[in-house]
């Protein structure tokens, strides 16, 4: 984009006084396009353009473009949401309501309140997370922060934190929690691959799982998928006893009336198309549970105790924790969740 264009110094003409006595127009000082880096300019140095998707600033008589928007505070009303083709760096806190959404990284100084957040890249927060039970941050890669409670969490690598609290967190990935606290307590934690954990649960016996093994997004689908197959195939499974109740009185000879065979022929056209289009439901979800068979190198690891109240899931085996546990690293082995030491 065009960001300023320059307009050439008119030098002026002399003049004469009442006297008829020349004077001379003023100086007039030259300009000239100052810029800093990511801009372009032109053959004449007449106009400088952008040469990247940011945003611009003027800065003590020179241009810059950056592709980092920077908010020097708190994202409230005085800013309010912010949608940004880029990286965004908040010095700040995000407060409740309001939403961030960038192509790029979102780097938060503070803390992320019931906000919805959304990266292209990576968000960090260098505080914490506090959901309040509604605040949701979705990345394509990973997500960091001191602490995350009462919120969720997506991330398309891995999720890194020094405790989670009562939150869903999703990672393609990993879920590592070490630090000052190290501990998962409370809600669910996903992650494909592995979670690393120093405490797991408290001796207050909170219900926490943990579940690793696949991508949680193909869980997910895989359990969608299973609700779905399960009611069709009982409304097949009911349409084919009515099917068969009238074919069963044409074969023995019976009449049927007009209307009620008019019914039953749209029934078994209706019953062809629902087989027709569950035949490939059954297939993905076959694909989903091979994947998941597949996953005996996911793991959970604990590196100080666990504790009874945690549910333990490995692709498609559960494991419910009745006695506290010190320094595990929980596997599926022999077709079942067993805890194999370090």
């Amino acid at each position: 984009d065009l960001l300023a264009r320059l307009i050439k110094e008119d030098p002026g003409k002399p003049g004469k006084n009442v006297l008829g006595e020349e004077i001379r127009p003023r100086t007039v000082r030259t300009e000239r396009l100052e810029f800093g880096n990511n801009i372009s300019i032109n053959e004449d140095r007449t106009e400088i353009y952008s040469d990247v998707t940011g945003h611009a600033n003027y800065i003590n008589g020179k241009v810059f473009v950056s592709d980092v928007f920077q908010v020097p505070a708190d994202v409230d009303n005085s800013v309010g949401n912010i949608e940004y083709d880029g990286s965004v760096e908040i010095r700040g806190n995000i407060k409740s309501g309001f939403s961030v959404c960038a192509t790029g990284d979102i780097i938060i100084d503070g803390v992320v309140e019931n906000a919805f957040v959304e990266s292209g890249g990576q968000i960090i927060v260098k505080q914490g997370i506090h959901g309040m039970h509604k605040g949701t941050l979705k990345a394509a890669t990973n997500v960091m922060a001191k602490y995350i409670e009462n919120a969720k969490v997506i991330a398309g690598g891995f999720v890194e934190a020094e405790a989670i609290l009562n939150s869903d967190i999703s990672a393609t990935a990993e879920v590592r929690v070490h630090g000052r606290k190290g501990l998962i307590n409370g809600g669910t934690v996903r992650a494909g691959r592995s979670i690393e954990t120093e405490y797991a649960g408290t001796e207050m016996g909170t219900f926490t799982t943990l579940e690793v093994g696949i991508d949680p997004a193909k869980k997910e689908r895989y359990l969608e998928l299973s609700k779905t197959v399960a009611q069709a195939s009982r409304e097949l499974e009911d349409m084919k006893v009515i099917i068969d109740n009238y074919a069963a009185m044409l074969k023995r000879g019976e009449v049927v009336p007009k209307d009620k065979l008019l019914y039953v022929q749209n029934l078994a056209l209706s019953y062809k198309d629902k087989k027709a289009l569950l035949e490939p439901l059954r297939e993905e979800m076959r694909v989903i549970h091979i994947e998941m068979m597949a996953s005996d190198r996911s793991y959970i690891a604990v590196t100080r105790t666990i504790f009874p109240g945690v549910s333990l899931s490995i692709s498609d085996l559960g494991y419910n924790i009745k006695d506290k546990m010190n320094y595990c690293r929980f596997k599926k082995v022999d077709g079942a969740i067993k805890s194999v030491g370090f």
